[in-house]
């Protein structure tokens, strides 16, 4: 298949529309980029014990991770950490799940070192925490307070979603409500979840899975065969069997397709885009405010900022001070004339009635004469 033009060039040497030009190529260059290097993808579970987090990852990965030996960190740092490599169709992820909320600004630390050095490695490992997880307990109630205070401490950090757990403890109209509840909060105590890039209309569509945030699941290392054959997860009880992945039951099936079909490379440059870049200023800024004699050309345009803030507000009151004493030197001159012309015209009234009655007087003594 020939290239096609949608705009033509202005260059003396035109592109040819009857050549292969090879840009249909790139997604292929792209996946062998893929399938050779693979992808980094750090994974943050967290939330109160006994709410299912490690049946959960059993289930979001189809496996039983405890089989597997994990790498974990030294103790002395207690941070609990495990890696995990997972091949799909020759498709490599190397998991990290941790369970430590301070991890991030340390995962953040240790990338920005890398990136500042001035020999540094082609490729920097990215061990960012991409994605957390917070699971909150099926309570029906309402967010507890230390979720809150927990997820406005992550929220500028890394992409948080709400998860509620074991939500096959609850009835339909417990968990829709318990969802609306749980909304609430988050938009009342201003907690910035991730904001999936879609659409609104998509992201108001009940068919799709953003609606259903925080997402409802259900989670087990019990596998069973369906009567197909495949192997399919359950929850037994008395009364009958969840199925983890049908969405009639729970919300697991959207919630995983969301991470990993959906939205991982957005995960991913978020986290690169937004908060390590947050992460990065604020730590650069900080740096020149504890350091002393550099010159930090951000401060220092704040400081002349406040200085010619603080001289401006001084000069107006200067001239406040003076408009108002001009005033009053106003108010006093206009009652002292006021007050002299009020002392004139009695003046002029008492020499105006002097004179009518001498007028009188002399009419009266040219009236005599007369007789």
């Amino acid at each position: 298949m020939c290239a096609r033009i949608l705009r033509r060039s202005t260059s003396k040497y035109p592109v040819n529309e009857s050549e292969y030009i090879g840009i249909a190529g790139y997604t292929n260059q792209l996946f062998r980029h893929a399938v050779k290097n693979g992808f980094q993808f750090t994974l943050m579970v967290v939330g109160q014990s006994g709410l299912g987090k490690s049946t959960f990852i059993n289930t979001l990965l189809q496996t039983n991770l405890s089989e597997y030996e994990g790498r974990p960190l030294a103790t002395t740092t207690k941070i609990n950490e495990r890696i995990y490599y997972v091949v799909e169709n020759k498709v490599k992820l190397k998991l990290t799940l941790i369970d430590t909320p301070d991890f991030v600004d340390s995962r953040f630390s240790e990338y920005m070192d890398e990136e500042i050095k001035i020999e540094r490695k082609t490729k920097i490992e990215d061990k960012r925490v991409h994605l957390c997880l917070y699971f909150i307990s099926p309570s029906g109630h309402s967010l507890s307070e230390i979720d809150i205070k927990f997820m406005k401490k992550l929220h500028d950090k890394v992409n948080i979603i709400p998860v509620i757990a074991k939500s096959d403890t609850l009835t339909t109209s417990e968990l829709s409500l318990f969802k609306s509840t749980i909304l609430d909060d988050i938009q009342k105590n201003e907690i910035k979840i991730y904001e999936f890039p879609v659409e609104e209309e998509v992201r108001q569509d009940i068919s799709k899975p953003y609606k259903r945030v925080p997402f409802g699941i259900v989670c087990s290392n019990s596998v069973i065969k369906d009567q197909n054959g495949h192997l399919t997860r359950i929850r037994k009880y008395p009364w009958g069997i969840v199925e983890v992945e049908n969405l009639e039951h729970n919300d697991f099936v959207f919630l995983r397709d969301i991470i990993f079909k959906k939205h991982f490379i957005d995960f991913v440059e978020e986290t690169h885009c937004v908060h390590y870049e947050n992460y990065r200023y604020n730590r650069l800024v900080n740096k020149f405010k504890d350091s002393t004699g550099s010159f930090n050309p951000v401060l220092e345009a704040g400081k002349k900022i406040t200085e010619l803030e603080n001289e401006f507000n001084k000069q107006k009151l200067n001239m406040d001070k003076i408009f108002t004493e001009c005033v009053l030197n106003g108010e006093i001159q206009l009652k002292e004339k006021e007050f002299k012309l009020k002392e004139s015209e009695t003046k002029l009234k008492e020499e105006l009635f002097k004179k009518k009655e001498k007028l009188k007087n002399l009419r009266g003594n040219i009236q005599n004469l007369v007789e």
